[in-house]
């Protein structure tokens, strides 16, 4: 398959020296769900990106990450959180298959495209010209470039002006988590 596979660990990511991680299963608005969360002990190398025109550290020490992968939508969320826990941005990954019952741990692979949300309700839409490239280059077919689109579309429609009540949420899971990961004394 062409598209990337990322895992709930997110080793993927380089910098990120030490981390544990907590999961679940829940029922969500989307359904039913994994819900993990990843606790950054150790980043040696804050990782920093362009978000809204401006420059945003994504990584460090005490940082989490809430992921939530609906079992039959085609997205996953990572909510990150700084390290006094206040939420700054959602990124959600538009997804060809979430797999949430795998026991090395739950996946997606990822369809390029990506929606950015951050509190208040903001969004941007990313990687729509890579997603493009694939389709004209023939790598991907038009069936997937349509999944990739209407999933996308269909993502922004559902969380459109319902950003405080996905804080809530998110921060309710975030809290959950948080205090499972000290209950096993990894933080």
């Amino acid at each position: 398959m062409i598209f990337k596979k990322k895992t709930m660990l997110r080793t993927e990511w380089r910098g990120i020296e030490e981390r544990v991680n907590a999961n679940k299963t829940a029922d969500l608005p989307w359904g039913r769900a994994r819900v993990g969360l990843l606790y950054m002990k150790r980043v040696d190398e804050p990782f920093f990106v362009r978000s809204f025109s401006k420059r945003l550290q994504v990584t460090g020490k005490g940082y989490t990450w809430l992921q939530i992968a609906p079992e039959t939508e085609h997205f996953w969320a990572t909510v990150m959180f700084d390290e006094k826990g206040n939420l700054f941005q959602y990124y959600f990954d538009i997804t060809y298959e979430n797999h949430l019952d795998d026991p090395g741990g739950a996946w997606f692979y990822d369809m390029i495209l990506d929606v950015v949300m951050r509190p208040g309700g903001d969004m941007i839409k990313l990687d729509r010209h890579e997603l493009n490239d694939l389709l004209k280059s023939g790598m991907i077919s038009k069936e997937m470039f349509d999944l990739a689109v209407s999933s996308e579309n269909q993502l922004i429609k559902d969380i459109s002006g319902k950003e405080e009540d996905i804080r809530k949420m998110c921060e309710s899971l975030r809290k959950e988590l948080m205090d499972k990961l000290c209950f096993e004394g990894k933080i």
